[in-house]
């Protein structure tokens, strides 16, 4: 099964990707897993598109997933003289215990809204265009005359997204979808938490956690399946970005912004 292959490739390329982010400026800590999962979200949708687009095998893409950050990872090792090998590290552990207990918190309602296929839009729009770039040998049928209504001149991130997971256990299981859904929702108050205590804005990042938990609105969004979530993702790593390079410029850091419009709902 490629499942082993699938999850294994995507942990390997994040924490490539990681350490990549990392060695361009240590003091960022562990905000660099969330410009990581950014750039990563970005490299498995492009990659997984252009797969379908130039007929390559689902194994080279996992294989690419690995080889690209790597090779990134070598020629900054040759060029500063840098083997070192690290990843970003959590300085303050009562500050991670408290984004875990927000973590938490926040997945106690999120669970109990989410279900299987999401919203009427999610299951008659991005999931429905997920399961046609599913099948490598007809996916091409997504833009055909028939389908006009399900809107195939939206953005294709998400849905390549949900297929490449399918791809990875063969099937598709509405579960790929309700996982993607997670860590999104996850991954919008961890940036802000990281962000925010960066600058040791503590208390603003403490109820910021609480906001997340505790706002219906936004809880009723993410679940839904929408690309909506995703978007505003990409919006909020641009805020931070922004904020990064008023530190110091860094410009790996700006190979995000070009993914933000891709994920962008009709």
């Amino acid at each position: 099964m490629l499942i082993f292959a699938c999850i294994a490739a995507t942990v390997i390329a994040f924490i490539e990707v990681s350490s990549f982010l990392h060695k361009g400026d240590r003091s960022r800590g562990g905000l660099s897993y969330s410009f990581a999962f950014a750039l990563l979200l970005a490299l498995v949708g492009y990659s997984y598109y252009l797969s379908l687009v130039a007929s390559i095998p689902y194994p080279l893409v996992l294989a690419g997933l690995v080889v690209v950050p790597g090779i990134a990872l070598a020629l900054y090792a040759v060029r500063h003289h840098d083997r070192s090998w690290s990843l970003p590290t959590f300085e303050r552990p009562g500050r991670v215990l408290l984004l875990l207990v927000g973590l938490l918190a926040a997945t106690l309602p999120f669970n109990k809204q989410i279900y299987r296929w999401g919203d009427w839009d999610a299951w008659a729009i991005w999931n429905l265009h997920a399961k046609y770039l599913f099948y490598p040998e007809y996916w091409t049928n997504l833009f055909t005359n028939k389908l006009v209504k399900t809107h195939p001149d939206y953005p294709l991130m998400l849905p390549s997204l949900v297929a490449y997971m399918w791809r990875g256990v063969e099937t598709a299981t509405p579960l790929a979808p309700m996982i993607l859904a997670h860590l999104v929702y996850f991954a919008i108050p961890v940036t802000v938490f990281l962000g925010l205590t960066r600058f040791n804005y503590v208390f603003p990042a403490v109820v910021a956690l609480c906001v997340f938990a505790l706002d219906t609105k936004f809880i009723e969004i993410a679940r839904s399946q929408y690309s909506d979530t995703l978007l505003a993702f990409f919006i909020l790593i641009a805020f931070v970005m922004y904020k990064e390079t008023q530190q110091g410029i860094d410009r790996r850091l700006f190979f995000l912004l070009a993914s933000s419009p891709v994920v962008q709902p009709g």
